[in-house]
């Protein structure tokens, strides 16, 4: 893996068998016929996987690489930084210019209660980028000469930066975002004041909203999917006989038609790109980051299956 060296050498990492890991987990698949009629068929098949992913040891040490957000018995992939605990409200002035904050301002957790944030003691884990389990369903039905297929994916427990709202709700591009949310809004002489515990102030995040430490962007991306749907007719014998071909099957499908999904960007299967603490572009789902990927789309189709 990467382990971050001093800069004085000229380099700023260097790849390093670093320790040993531990993975421990379960994947089955199940297959059942339902019913199996002359004139009627039912199908599914089930798969599950889940991998718990641990560090034992670092560079034959029990000890954590906290600048490469690696930590005993903890997963390699994890998100480390503040915590993310609201927006710091006008009522509570006082105790934000404490922290040297203002009102509007994105708020964490000061998790040893020193009356002080800083990167060594507020931090923590927050989440991890690979999903703490996966599964997949399918269905098939017939019926006659119709059938009829459906397919649904689902991955839980991943959390990424996304990379999409750090660019759509910066307001630095021409002073508009491209995305509409409550933000905070103080009160002025041009727009209603507005209270918000979710968005900061636009013109005013404070520290911890944006950058590296980035509490803003990091996204749950669990999801359900449902990847296709088929119908489909297959004509009788007697007709197609008459055309020369063996067999001849209609079908219509539509691709990725409905997702279930707390994110609120553009796809939440689609995680590769930009480091926050980088300008790298990254095609590895490991690196846990959103990029402007080109999401998954609803398609249609319609086709013939011929054989001859």
């Amino acid at each position: 893996m990467n382990r971050d060296i001093p800069i004085e050498t000229g380099w700023s990492s260097i790849k390093d068998n670093v320790g040993s890991v531990r993975n421990k987990g379960i994947e089955f698949s199940l297959r059942t016929v339902n019913v199996s009629t002359k004139n009627f068929t039912w199908s599914t098949s089930f798969n599950f996987a889940r991998n718990k992913n641990e560090i034992v040891d670092l560079l034959d040490k029990k000890e954590d690489l906290v600048g490469n957000w690696w930590f005993i018995g903890r997963p390699i992939n994890v998100n480390y930084t503040y915590v993310f605990d609201g927006i710091w409200q006008e009522s509570e002035r006082e105790l934000a210019v404490k922290y040297g904050q203002l009102p509007g301002q994105a708020r964490v957790k000061d998790l040893n209660n020193d009356g002080k944030i800083s990167s060594a003691n507020d931090r923590a884990i927050i989440g991890q980028k690979d999903p703490k389990w996966t599964g997949g369903f399918s269905t098939q039905f017939t019926y006659k000469n119709f059938d009829l297929s459906a397919s649904m994916f689902a991955r839980q427990g991943a959390q990424v930066y996304s990379a999409f709202h750090s660019i759509f709700l910066n307001y630095s591009d021409r002073g508009t975002n491209k995305i509409y949310e409550d933000y905070y809004m103080a009160d002025n002489k041009v727009t209603p004041s507005r209270v918000s515990n979710t968005y900061p102030m636009p013109n005013n995040i404070g520290p911890y909203w944006a950058g590296v430490s980035g509490v803003g962007y990091y996204k749950d991306v669990s999801f359900v999917k449902v990847q296709n749907i088929v119908l489909g007719y297959t004509l009788p014998t007697t007709l197609v006989d008459k055309i020369g071909v063996k067999s001849l099957r209609v079908y219509a499908n539509v691709l990725n038609p409905f997702v279930w999904t707390k994110y609120n960007g553009f796809d939440p299967e689609y995680a590769s790109g930009i480091d926050p603490t980088t300008t790298s572009n990254v095609s590895n789902t490991t690196t846990g980051n959103i990029n402007n990927t080109g999401p998954s789309t609803i398609t249609y189709q319609f086709g013939l299956n011929l054989k001859f």
